[in-house]
């Protein structure tokens, strides 16, 4: 028999679970085990008490489709569109975004950031790395100095 699940106790852990909802999966260790992690660690994620890596926020998006800055930020639409080529449509820079993240995860070095304080920082360094020519290091550099 399966307990009950707790409340999220976090913003970011609410749209987490809220895809998985969406995904129509009933079972936290079925999309834990989708995403190739232990039941135990993604009901962490879920219910708020850790968050997850950059690395397992890209599996989110690269398997199902879902949005990063929305799961970061609340903001947007929780799905990327499957055709973002529509009048308005934001193209995702996703080698960029990707890059973003992974800098932003090292920068921290184990320092612990709370979801909405991680996002501007990923969103940041997106923007960096887009409009001034920056490289991984030097956003590591300027996280790490933060």
């Amino acid at each position: 028999m399966v307990r009950p699940e707790k409340e999220p106790e976090t913003e970011f852990a609410k749209r987490l679970r809220s895809v998985r909802e969406h995904l129509g999966v009933v079972e936290r260790a079925e999309f834990a085990f989708k995403l190739g992690v232990p039941s135990t660690t993604y009901a962490t994620w879920e219910r708020g008490k850790n968050e997850p890596p950059a690395t397992a926020i890209t599996l989110l998006r690269s398997i199902f489709g879902v949005n990063v800055i929305s799961l970061l930020t609340g903001e947007g639409e929780m799905f990327s569109q499957s055709s973002p080529t529509g009048a308005g449509a934001l193209m995702l820079d996703r080698a960029a975004m990707k890059m973003a993240i992974e800098a932003v995860e090292e920068g921290l070095n184990g320092r612990s950031l709370s979801s909405n304080r991680k996002a501007e920082l990923v969103l940041a360094a997106y923007d960096l790395l887009l409009t001034d020519n920056s490289n991984k290091d030097s956003i590591i550099r300027l996280v790490r100095a933060a």
